[in-house]
């Protein structure tokens, strides 16, 4: 097998001798149609491209006549296209004759050329900010992503970063699920410290039970989301799940043992708050 092939099963995406859960393919449409014939489908049909080619070379060719007008970044129209050429002299503050520029359509090509590519190049239209809209409802379906400049905005290296830095996002941990446990610990700390003194209630002094409220709100937050920077979705929803299961046990033992509350009516009215949640959460995931 090819390491230019894709294939899947149970088990995950094949390519070559690896298997993956979750596929990111950073490559042009073109390339990502054929790597997944067979496999999946999804509608890349509105991303069009051209065969474009780049230099890096010491020829002025496409600069100004006068050294005076030279600038950083020049374009120059060939018919209907234009291309740039970039002089990192310019860019640096230097004299050095040292350029990038495209030459895809040029009429004189450059001479002293130091590195060429030929790649694809994304062609923004319409039709494509449309189908970029479609890709990113879809993306992460079936564990499988597109990143790259084509996939985001206009075709820029910024553009290919920041498609990159939203999938890691999505599959990784964030801080603000740090945060949300944090916070929601902060504010259960200062409402059961506020409740009341424990002088007429005999619960105890507020320091205290606020501050045992607040850190078991921040592991039980902490400790359900953890699970998931386990790469298989499988096995982090099990360890999720087992997690989930051993907390809204021990909620009910501590309601039975310190709130004088029948284990059987904790159990249930613990396990409803849990389902409860869990529903809620399935409803908003799903909007």
């Amino acid at each position: 097998m090819s390491h230019t092939e894709v294939t899947r099963s149970p088990q995950g995406f094949h390519v070559g001798a690896e298997v993956f859960d979750v596929l990111v393919l950073a490559v042009p449409a073109s390339v990502a149609r054929k790597l997944l014939t067979g496999v999946l489908d999804r509608d890349l049909s509105g991303f069009q491209e051209i065969r474009a080619t780049m230099a890096i070379h010491a020829d002025p060719i496409y600069m100004p006549a006068r050294r005076r007008d030279w600038r950083a970044f020049n374009a120059v129209r060939t018919g209907e296209h234009c291309e740039a050429s970039i002089w990192y002299g310019g860019l640096r503050g230097t004299d050095e004759q040292i350029f990038k520029s495209w030459t895809t359509f040029r009429d004189k090509q450059p001479s002293e050329v130091i590195a060429a590519a030929e790649y694809w190049h994304p062609v923004i239209t319409p039709e494509t900010i449309r189908a970029q809209k479609r890709l990113e409802a879809a993306q992460g379906r079936d564990d499988l992503w597109f990143a790259g400049s084509w996939t985001n905005d206009v075709d820029s290296q910024e553009s290919a970063v920041v498609s990159a830095v939203r999938i890691g996002q999505r599959l990784g941990g964030r801080p603000e699920k740090l945060a949300a446990s944090v916070g929601a610990g902060i504010s259960m700390a200062f409402a059961e410290a506020l409740s009341d003194d424990g002088s007429l209630t005999g619960r105890g002094r507020p320091m205290l039970r606020g501050s045992v409220t607040g850190l078991m709100t921040t592991a039980g937050g902490i400790g359900h989301t953890l699970p998931f920077l386990i790469s298989d979705f499988r096995i982090a929803m099990t360890f999720a799940v087992a997690v989930v299961a051993v907390e809204l046990a021990a909620i009910s033992f501590i309601r039975h043992r310190y709130m004088d509350t029948p284990l059987l009516s904790a159990a249930f009215q613990v396990v409803l708050g849990g389902v409860l949640v869990f529903l809620t959460g399935i409803l908003i995931g799903s909007s």
